[in-house]
């Protein structure tokens, strides 16, 4: 039973990366180049199971083996689950095994709408009659994409890392970077890489500082995560500036969990990029921190 148990709490998702180019015919690439492609690859991979399933899920990208050809690495996406992950976009359950499999093809989509866009601004976008995708415009032409690739595609740090795992294509001699799994594949060659990360630009239409009181619903403690909080009734995503309170946490000096209240100075920003209006906020300086009120058991 435990067994069992154990096997549907984790499953592992096989994809395969391959490099190619006159520079690779001896099979051999700079340890830099692939490592930097590599962790780019795996951050993209660890912000959308974030921003997806929140805290109730991990996944990691692992090399298995490197396959004989240009130069071919198999990667291997681990899932894990723990206790019942609902996807945050859609309100639907998953298991470890969907959960990998949604997230190797958030990848693959999101890498074909970054090209398919060459840099250029959102004009429209629209949701698909009776499906969870949406069609982005760019005057007249449109792609359609699912709604979490949508919504993983407007966090900045997945943009900069887009552009990170296709840096290898900018040294001579590479020319051509593939990455499938068993149901897709994306391309791109050295030709395209100049438009691949190229970025719109964005206007700050308005930038305020409040001071209010946050609950914290997903901590993340690793440098430039962001944290998952209610704000007037309404889940954001904050940028965690304070690192002086992180490291208070860290060393124990202050107990903090999931639930907490925080006094903070908070930066929200509007901006106005890829013809829509988004906004995004920043938690400068934590000011008071104290445990959620409980409410009292009694014996019956």
């Amino acid at each position: 039973m435990n067994s069992t148990k154990q096997d549907d709490m984790k499953s592992s998702t096989p994809m395969l990366l391959v490099y190619d180019g006159p520079a690779l015919d001896k099979h051999r690439i700079p340890v830099q180049t692939l490592a930097q492609s590599l962790t780019a690859l795996n951050r993209i991979a660890e912000t959308a199971n974030e921003i997806i399933f929140a805290d109730k899920s991990k996944v990691s990208l692992s090399v298995t083996t490197f396959k004989k050809g240009s130069f071919g690495v198999e990667l291997v996406l681990d899932s894990s689950i723990f206790d019942t992950v609902v996807d945050i976009l859609s309100g639907k359950s998953a298991s470890a095994m969907s959960n990998g499999i949604a997230i190797s093809s958030c990848l693959l989509e999101l890498f074909a709408l970054k090209k398919w866009l060459k840099g250029r601004e959102m004009t429209k976008v629209e949701p698909v009659p009776d499906k969870e995708q949406k069609a982005i415009y760019v005057d007249n032409e449109f792609i359609i994409v699912n709604n979490t690739t949508y919504v993983v595609f407007q966090d900045a740090s997945v943009k900069r890392d887009c552009s990170e795992f296709v840096s290898p294509l900018k040294n001579e001699g590479i020319t051509s970077i593939q990455l499938s799994d068993k149901k897709s594949a994306f391309n791109i060659t050295s030709e395209e890489v100049a438009d691949f990360i190229k970025e719109p630009d964005e206007q700050l239409l308005t930038e305020n500082h409040v001071s209010v009181w946050v609950q914290v619903e997903s901590p993340y403690f690793k440098q430039g995560r962001k944290w998952r909080v209610l704000y007037n009734g309404q889940s954001i995503m904050v940028t965690v500036l304070d690192q002086d309170f992180i490291s208070r946490v860290l060393r124990h000096e202050a107990t903090f969990g999931t639930g907490d209240m925080l006094n903070c100075e908070l930066t929200i920003k509007q901006i106005l990029k890829d013809g829509m209006l988004s906004s995004s906020y920043e938690l400068n300086k934590v000011k008071a921190h104290k445990a959620p009120p409980y409410q009292p058991s009694f014996n019956l």
